[in-house]
C-alpha cells in the first residue's frame, strides 16, 4: 500500500470516528434536552395538581361558585400572578385564605396581596397577614380602596427610605390592635412604626413591640407580661409632669387621656429644647421600662421631623404599590416566573381531558401523563411526542 493509501485511509478513518463523536454528542445533548423537558412537565403536573387542590378547596368554602366561576378564578390566577411576579398557585391559596377569614372580596384583596408579595419581596403568608390584620385592626370589613391606601402609603415610605416594605408589614402585624386601642389612625402607626424600625437596629417585630410599649405608659395600661406596673406607670407620668407635658386633658369638665402622638410631639419639642441629656428626660427614660424602649422612645423624639416627613409621604402616595409590583415584575428573574406560569397555564390547556386530568390529580402514573401531555405538545408543534424522542437529525426514528 502506498503511502497516499495509507494517508487516505486515515483521514476516512478519523472523518468517521469525527461522525460518530458529533453523533455521540446529538444524541447526549438532545437526551438532556428531554429529560430537562420531562423534568420541567412532571414539575408542572405537581402544580396543576396543587391548583386543583386549592380550587377544590375554594369550592367547598364558597359552595355558591359555579364550574365557570372557578374556571375564571384559575385565569385570573394566572394573569394576575404573571402581572406581579408571583405564583399563580400563591394566588389561589390567598383567595382560599381570604375567604377562610370572611371576606366578600377574596380575590381583590389577593390580588392586592400578590403585588405585595412583589413591591415587598415577601412571603405570601406575610403579605397576607399584614392585610387581614390591618383591615380587622381598622373595620374595613374587605374595602378594596381603603386597604389599597394602606398599602400604597406604605410602599411609598419604604420606596423614600432604607426601611424594608416586608419589615413594615411586620411591624404592623405585630402592634396591630394595641395601636388602634391606643386611638392611633393608619397613617400615625404606619409612619410611627417606620420611623422607629428607620432610626434604630430593631426589627420589624421588636420595634412594634417597643412602640407598643410606648404606647401602654401614654394610654397608663399595665401589662405584667412586658413589665408594665402601676408603679412604673405613675413615674411615667410624673416624668412626663415635669417636662411641662401633660397625659390628661379635661373637656367639658370631664378628664380623659390625651392622644398619645399628641402627647409625643409635645415631648419632643421639649426634647429639642432641652437635650436628651437633661435630668428631666432621663428620669423619663428611666420610668420607660426597658432599655430598648428608652433607646426607641430617645430615637423617636429625636426625629420627630421623620415621623411627620412620613405622614405626608403616606398621604401622597396614589397607585404607589402598583406601579412598584409592577415595575419589579420586569425583572429577569420575575419575568422566568412569568414564563412558569405562562408555561402552566399552556399545560393546563393541554391537559383539559378526562384521562390526563384524572393521571394528575391522582399522579399515580405520572409516566403515562408525562407521555399524553408530551403527545399533546407534540400535535401542536411545541414539544417532540414519544415517537420522536431520540431522533438525530439524519438518522431514522426510533421505533
Amino acid at each position: 500500500m502506498t503511502d497516499n493509501n495509507y494517508d487516505n485511509l486515515n483521514k476516512s478513518i478519523h472523518k468517521q470516528f469525527s461522525n460518530a463523536s458529533n453523533t455521540l454528542d446529538n444524541w447526549a445533548s438532545l437526551s438532556s434536552i428531554l429529560m430537562k423537558g420531562i423534568s420541567r412537565i412532571e414539575k408542572t403536573l405537581y402544580a396543576l395538581k396543587t391548583t386543583d387542590s386549592l380550587l377544590t378547596e375554594i369550592s367547598k368554602t364558597n359552595t355558591a361558585l359555579s364550574e365557570t366561576d372557578l374556571l375564571s378564578l384559575a385565569t385570573n390566577a394566572f394573569t394576575t400572578s404573571s402581572a406581579y411576579g408571583t405564583k399563580a398557585n400563591d394566588y389561589l391559596s390567598g383567595v382560599l385564605k381570604m375567604m377562610q377569614e370572611g371576606y366578600q372580596t377574596a380575590e381583590g384583596l389577593a390580588r392586592l396581596s400578590s403585588a405585595l408579595q412583589n413591591a415587598g419581596n415577601m412571603s405570601a403568608a406575610l403579605a397576607d397577614q399584614y392585610i387581614i390584620t390591618a383591615d380587622k385592626a381598622y373595620g374595613l370589613n374587605g374595602n378594596i380602596n381603603e386597604m389599597t391606601r394602606i398599602l400604597d402609603g406604605s410602599n411609598s415610605i419604604a420606596l423614600n427610605h432604607t426601611i424594608q416594605l416586608s419589615e413594615l408589614a411586620e411591624a404592623m402585624s405585630t402592634l396591630g390592635s394595641r395601636a388602634v386601642e391606643s386611638g392611633l389612625s393608619v397613617r400615625e402607626t404606619i409612619s410611627a412604626l417606620a420611623a422607629v424600625a428607620e432610626t434604630t437596629n430593631l426589627t420589624g417585630r421588636e420595634a412594634a413591640d417597643a412602640f407598643g410599649n410606648i404606647l401602654s405608659n401614654l394610654r397608663q395600661i399595665t401589662d405584667a407580661d412586658r413589665g408594665i406596673t402601676s408603679e412604673g406607670l405613675q413615674q411615667y407620668e410624673e416624668a412626663c409632669r415635669a417636662l411641662g407635658v401633660s397625659l390628661t386633658e379635661t373637656k367639658d369638665g370631664i378628664a380623659s387621656l390625651r392622644e398619645p402622638m399628641a402627647i409625643l410631639e409635645d415631648l419632643s419639642i421639649q426634647y429639642h429644647a432641652l437635650g436628651s441629656g437633661d435630668s428631666k428626660f432621663s428620669d423619663l427614660f428611666g420610668a420607660s421600662g426597658s432599655f430598648e424602649e428608652a433607646t426607641t422612645l430617645d430615637t423617636l423624639l429625636k426625629n420627630w421631623n421623620l415621623y411627620k416627613t412620613m405622614l405626608a409621604e403616606y398621604e401622597n402616595s396614589s397607585n404607589s404599590l402598583t406601579q412598584t409590583a409592577v415595575k419589579i415584575a420586569d425583572s429577569w428573574e420575575d419575568s422566568l416566573t412569568r414564563l412558569s406560569n405562562a408555561w402552566n397555564q399552556t399545560i393546563a390547556d393541554l391537559t383539559d381531558s378526562d384521562t390526563i386530568m384524572t393521571e394528575i390529580k391522582g399522579l399515580n402514573n405520572l409516566s403515562d401523563a408525562v407521555q399524553n401531555v408530551t403527545e399533546a405538545l407534540g400535535s401542536c408543534g411545541t414539544f417532540p411526542s414519544s415517537k420522536n424522542l431520540g431522533r438525530v437529525k439524519g438518522q431514522p426514528s426510533v421505533k
